[in-house]
């Protein structure tokens, strides 16, 4: 039999002076209980189950402990800051072997830490921040050229200095300006190998001023809008792609074998089989083979595996 819920009043009388269990206790209940009860009669449930402690209670806690010693771990001392030298309290358990009173000042010294060979970014010494000899040998060029590309002869597009010899390679002759040659910014990406067809390519200057190219096209499987960086369009052979993939996935599926054929794509493959290419590609991203996937019409039931008791059968 389900006992009576008591009135508000007299739930009040325990809680929230007492815990939940301990009030449940005095009802003779458990917790679950009586928190039902507090919801139903609208009582909030506080995070401190106790009323706070009175001022004549928090000093009388005081004065009992007044006298006893306190362990060693709860005993701090004043540190000086490793990176400024100010004198600052910390607790036993924070003091370390270096100690910083700000993160300005951690960071003072990590600066100073990881320097040189200390720095996890190390590369032996070589680094690609180059001097002002560099600007020095690239004006040096550009004025004996006259500011013109030496092989379209054009003036208005961003004009670059080019090291014939390469710039790591030659070290000896970085800054002799013998060994320039001003190429405007096309023609630079030429050299390099970066010529690709110009019908697909968009040029535009980033925050810096710094001219860009990017591949706009499409995904040559799933025909979904792409842009790409130029030099991600070259071949390991040296030669330019014309296409792109948006994904692994489009990559793999694009060349496909039906029936001793290849096929460039799934439109490809629907325009000889006379088959619906949106169907073909659902049912491969299915994990259909091709020839299922081709062959098998939908009012047709296919042959699926499944397991049962451990072994593999097929059923219709």
């Amino acid at each position: 039999m389900a006992l009576p819920v008591p009135e508000r009043e007299e739930l009040e009388k325990y809680y929230p002076r007492l815990t939940i269990e301990k009030a449940g206790k005095e009802f003779g209940i458990g917790q679950t209980l009586f928190l039902k009860w507090l919801v139903k009669r609208g009582i909030p449930r506080v995070k401190t189950h106790r009323q706070p402690r009175t001022l004549e209670n928090r000093k009388a806690m005081s004065e009992a402990r007044k006298g006893k010693i306190r362990p060693e771990i709860w005993k701090g001392e004043n540190v000086k800051c490793h990176t400024c030298g100010k004198e600052y309290y910390l607790s036993q358990c924070h003091i370390k072997e270096r100690n910083y009173c700000s993160y300005k000042c951690l960071g003072k010294n990590k600066s100073i830490i990881f320097r040189g060979e200390n720095s996890p970014t190390w590369k032996g010494g070589i680094h690609k921040k180059r001097s002002g000899k560099l600007k020095s040998w690239r004006n040096a060029v550009l004025a004996r050229d006259k500011c013109t590309c030496q092989h379209c002869g054009d003036k208005e597009r961003v004009l670059h200095a080019h090291h014939i010899k390469s710039y790591k390679e030659e070290p000896k002759k970085r800054f002799d300006v013998s060994n320039g040659i001003t190429l405007c910014v096309l023609c630079h990406w030429k050299v390099h190998g970066y010529d690709l067809n110009s019908k697909n390519i968009q040029e535009f200057k980033d925050d810096n001023g710094r001219l860009n190219r990017r591949w706009i096209g499409e995904c040559k499987t799933c025909h979904k809008p792409l842009v790409k960086q130029a030099s991600d369009m070259k071949n390991p052979d040296g030669s330019m792609r014309d296409h792109a993939y948006c994904s692994h996935k489009c990559a793999n599926t694009h060349f496909i074998e039906f029936q001793g054929k290849t096929y460039d794509s799934v439109e490809h493959l629907a325009r000889e089989t006379d088959t619906p290419a949106k169907r073909i590609r659902k049912r491969l991203n299915q994990g259909w083979n091709i020839n299922d996937a081709v062959l098998i019409k939908p009012w047709e039931k296919r042959e699926r595996p499944i397991h049962q008791g451990g072994k593999r059968k097929c059923i219709n």
